[in-house]
C-alpha cells in the first residue's frame, strides 16, 4: 500500500504530519495552528454530543466518529507535549 493510498483513507480532521500549502514559517505557528485545529475537532464534537443529547440528532455513528476523532487528535496533542517537555528537561541537564 503506497502512502498516497493511505492518505487517501485518514479523514481531513485528523492532524497531518504533511506540509499544507501555506506552510507556518515557525515552529510557533506549526504549534499554534495545531492547537487551533484540536481546539476546533473537539468543539465540533462537543456540538454534535449537545444537538443529540436534546434529540436535533440521531446519528449516533457520526457522533462517535467525531468524538473518537476528537480523543485521538487530543492524546496525540498531549503525547507532543510531553516529548517537547522531555526534551526540555534533558536540555536543561546538560551541563556547559
Amino acid at each position: 500500500m503506497s502512502i498516497s493510498s493511505i492518505a487517501a483513507l485518514a479523514p481531513d480532521e485528523f492532524i497531518s504530519l504533511q506540509p499544507t500549502q501555506a506552510a507556518p514559517s515557525s515552529f510557533e505557528a506549526v504549534l499554534s495552528n495545531q492547537l487551533n485545529r484540536v481546539n476546533a475537532s473537539m468543539t465540533n464534537a462537543e456540538g454534535q454530543l449537545q444537538s443529540f443529547a436534546i434529540g436535533e440528532s440521531t446519528n449516533v455513528h457520526e457522533l462517535m466518529i467525531s468524538l473518537e476523532q476528537a480523543r485521538l487528535s487530543f492524546q496525540l496533542l498531549v503525547q507532543v507535549r510531553n516529548k517537547l517537555l522531555e526534551g526540555y528537561q534533558d536540555i536543561m541537564k546538560m551541563q556547559i
